[in-house]
């Protein structure tokens, strides 16, 4: 192998693993961020509709639909890095400048991007939780397993025949057993993770699309 395809090699696995490390801090993010968000529009709906019979109603809608997309601005930031390309950002309805307090608030109750933040906020929590439960299975896979071997001081060493692995007798108590599961989903980690890392963002990307304006 020449210096220039060793290069290329390392330069190959460098961007995989940084991609790897990319995906997994986005979906790790995205479990607190997306149940926060669901807290705010869940709480902020709720407690807006119940005084909506009173003036105070109003700027409580208004806030939460605020809330709602400038988490919805902060998603579209954060899947530019597992989609590898930009989202156009939608254009909002503005209130006219001479518009009263009360009538800026309730702007966001009339503009249709602003209830689809809404809706992106309260089931963004579900693919994203999936997503991670995913990623976290693996990397824990991987890590525990590979540590196995580590174990074998602090346990009576047992010789196993190969007929004991294949009928899978004392497989539970197999360091070495574990230690292949984890390089197993070592090998397989950087496919996985990069998967549903991609799925949950492309649920978002969907989610996240942009009203055309007048709709």
């Amino acid at each position: 192998m020449t210096t220039t395809e060793r290069r290329v090699d390392r330069n190959h696995l460098v961007r995989h693993l940084r991609q790897l490390l990319l995906d997994t801090r986005y979906l790790l993010l995205g479990v607190p961020l997306s149940l926060l968000a669901f807290a705010v529009a869940v709480v902020g709906i709720s407690l807006g509709a119940g005084l909506v019979v009173v003036v105070a109603g109003v700027p409580i809608l208004g806030a939460t639909l605020s809330a709602c997309r400038s988490f919805a601005g902060l998603e579209r930031k954060r899947v530019e890095v597992v989609l590898r390309q930009s989202l156009s950002a939608p254009v909002y309805r503005q209130a006219p400048a001479d518009a009263s307090p009360l009538r800026r608030w309730a702007s966001p109750l009339a503009d249709p991007q602003c209830w689809l933040d809404f809706a992106y906020a309260v089931v963004r929590s579900v693919p994203s939780l999936l997503a991670f439960s995913v990623a976290l299975t693996w990397w824990t896979g991987a890590v525990v397993g590979l540590a196995s071997p580590m174990h074998l001081r602090s346990l009576a060493i047992q010789v196993y025949s190969v007929g004991d692995l294949l009928t899978g007798r004392e497989s539970l108590g197999n360091p070495w057993l574990g230690f292949a599961v984890g390089a197993g989903m070592l090998l397989t980690l950087v496919p996985v993770v990069r998967t549903v890392a991609w799925l949950d963002a492309s649920a978002a990307r969907v989610l996240l699309r942009a009203v055309p304006c007048g709709a």
